[in-house]
């Protein structure tokens, strides 16, 4: 009775219903949403549309076939891109799992070395920061206030002139700019420290030969190389922190990201990242401090030294509201917090393996809110204190994330109408089963369901929900960043 049931109220015409309202009343209340700020990671993108010869080029560069194919399955990917070698091993590592990876560039000679073997297609705007700061602009929450660091030309002439959007410019007087008028206030020559990430993407109809195997990887995705040397330790103007904290009565929300810039081998050893995690700490306890209505948001990212996701687990988490990963940043942080049997797998139970795993690291933690997204699906577990009403906010603001995540996908950038135009994109059928199980596996626990995606263990509270499929996507990088950020606006702005 409850498996059918479910599959009434789970249905794929069930949840278009409460799609389209959650759309329509996202985009009524983000108005009262209240300002944001972001920081601390803004960068240019050059991307690069990997095909079989541009691999084979990397491959040489690195050796040869007969130093890339050991590299093969190997159980995990390096924690930093020190030779040409390194980078192949993470590029293989992301290849064969269709998994998005990000590893930061230490030195400049590989550097220049992707620029001559491989260079780009096309210059973007990326980061998380700058990535979630254009997703929140966009739909309309003004203030948005994004710290980048360092200033560059380059970087500011990519945002969007977008009402609202403003830059902080570290300048005495002026602390704040519209990014129409950033970019000229900026000198035109580049540093050689300027950002620039290499965004290496792929689909699944690539084929690549490595030695004797033939790779072709399970789904789009992307590896990222980035090289960001004048903010490896997260640097924090004091115009910045000062001009924050100012501005924080006019903010409902602080975004932070940029933690796997950071590096335990890197200068200044662990007395520079364990002082850069903690400042940036600092600056949060200042804010909330300044104004105790702002929701701080961490989104975790591909932090690739355990050291410093353990520092930020230890520094940042406790300080924070939120959290949002995807799939593969939770199954790290959960050995990392002592859940090693955890491995999202594939298959009809992926999603349930995925919700036990978020429940257990927001019991170890702590964490009011846990946001995960996946291919097929996205979830939260709130935790102790909070109600159905707080659940019912939390599926609306997921099902507006996948609106509007699914208008990226398919044009590759936001306009007001995100979500709204969107909502002919179908549900992900995967998804939709993988929901279906999970009913099964929480009835087994004692869950007790509340409707379509949201059930009630002890304490906590789960929320799911499907995600929609975009055939042949424009763009994928960033996509989890708009969903994160989207998704908190909208259900925080449901709840006032």
């Amino acid at each position: 009775m409850r498996l059918a049931t479910f599959m009434n109220e789970g249905s794929a015409g069930t949840w278009q219903a409460l799609a389209e309202e959650a759309v329509a009343g996202s985009r009524q209340a983000l108005p009262q949403a209240g300002g944001a700020a972001l920081a601390f990671h803004s960068v240019a993108d050059g991307l690069v549309h990997l095909d079989g010869p541009r691999v084979a080029r990397l491959v040489a560069g690195a050796g040869g076939e007969a130093v890339a194919a050991p590299l093969l399955d190997q159980p995990r990917p390096p924690k930093a891109l020190h030779s040409p070698k390194d980078l192949v091993a993470a590029l293989l590592f992301s290849l064969q799992r269709g998994q998005a990876l990000q590893r930061m560039i230490v030195h400049a000679p590989l550097h220049r070395w992707l620029q001559e073997v491989l260079g780009y297609d096309e210059l973007r705007l990326g980061g998380t920061s700058a990535n979630m700061a254009v997703a929140v602009a966009s739909l309309g929450i003004d203030p948005t206030i994004v710290y980048a660091y360092p200033p560059s030309r380059r970087v500011a002439s990519l945002f969007p002139p977008l009402p609202g959007l403003r830059a902080f410019t570290g300048r005495p007087g002026n602390p704040l700019l519209p990014v129409s008028d950033w970019a000229g206030s900026l000198p035109r020559d580049e540093s050689p420290e300027s950002p620039l990430h290499w965004i290496l993407e792929y689909g699944p109809e690539m084929e690549v030969q490595v030695g004797s195997l033939r790779l072709r990887p399970p789904r789009a995705n992307r590896f990222i190389a980035g090289w960001n040397p004048a903010n490896r330790r997260l640097r924090l103007e004091p115009a910045f922190v000062d001009g924050l904290e100012r501005e924080a009565g006019r903010l409902g929300f602080f975004f932070l990201s940029g933690y796997h810039i950071l590096a335990e081998g890197d200068e200044g050893g662990e007395a520079g990242f364990t002082e850069a995690v903690g400042s940036t700490a600092t600056l949060v306890d200042r804010v909330r401090r300044a104004n105790p209505r702002v929701t701080a948001h961490l989104e975790m990212a591909s932090i690739g030294s355990e050291a410093v996701r353990r520092e930020v687990l230890t520094r940042v988490v406790p300080r924070v509201s939120s959290v949002g990963m995807n799939e593969a940043e939770l199954e790290t942080i959960a050995a990392d917090l002592g859940i090693p049997w955890f491995s999202p797998g594939s298959g009809a139970d992926r999603l349930a393996r995925l919700v036990r795993a978020t429940l257990e690291v927001s019991r170890v933690t702590g964490l009011r809110r846990m946001h995960v997204h996946d291919l097929g699906n996205y979830a939260i577990v709130l935790g102790g204190g909070q109600d159905e009403g707080e659940a019912v906010a939390a599926r609306a603001g997921l099902l507006f994330a996948g609106a509007v995540a699914a208008a990226r996908a398919r044009t590759g950038e936001l306009s007001p109408r995100s979500g709204q135009d969107s909502l002919a994109e179908p549900f992900s059928p995967e998804g939709l089963r993988r929901l279906e199980r999970l009913d099964e596996v929480l009835a087994e626990k004692g869950a007790e369901r509340r409707g379509p995606g949201i059930w009630r263990l002890t304490e906590r509270w789960i929320v799911a929900v499907p995600s929609r499929v975009v055939e042949r996507p424009r763009r994928t990088v960033g996509l989890g960043d708009t969903i994160s950020a989207s998704a908190l606006l909208a259900e925080t702005a449901l709840r006032r």
